[in-house]
């Protein structure tokens, strides 16, 4: 608080106040002129030169926030991409596996198929050497 020249020299406390001109103990006192101690004004150099240090300090702070963001962002660009790309190998690979087994499965049918006849062809040649043959004069009757 600011005292005022009366109270200084007396060494009394003193409440100036802004909404009054004089102090308490002036006016019990009766001075007329109650003026405040000529309080010296600081050196705020020192200060402001603290102040430019940490505005630089939070300029570089903030540089290297910004550019830990964008490494940031640029590294979550780079996993969704990779993302996609295992999702995509992954599509793939499940529809080469589906036509595996649509070709494993005609394949199998045709395999099938393929048995049968082979089977059809043995029965034809077992028909065949089981026929006796027909001796050709023993058609006419002889």
């Amino acid at each position: 608080m600011v005292a005022c020249t009366a109270c200084s020299k007396s060494r009394q406390a003193c409440r100036m106040s802004s909404l009054s001109a004089r102090c308490g103990n002036c006016y019990r006192s009766g001075i007329a002129t109650c003026v405040p101690v000529h309080i010296p004004v600081p050196d705020f150099s020192s200060i402001n030169r603290e102040i430019e240090k940490l505005s630089e300090a939070e300029e570089a702070a903030e540089s290297r926030l910004d550019a830990e963001e964008q490494a940031a962002t640029d590294a979550l660009v780079r996993t969704q991409a990779a993302r996609a790309e295992l999702q995509r190998l992954r599509k793939q690979k499940r529809l080469l596996k589906r036509k595996e087994q649509d070709i494993f499965d005609k394949g199998w049918d045709d395999a099938e198929a393929l048995e049968q006849l082979e089977q059809l062809e043995l029965f034809n040649q077992e028909m065949a050497s089981a026929t006796v043959p027909v001796h050709p004069m023993s058609q006419f009757g002889r």
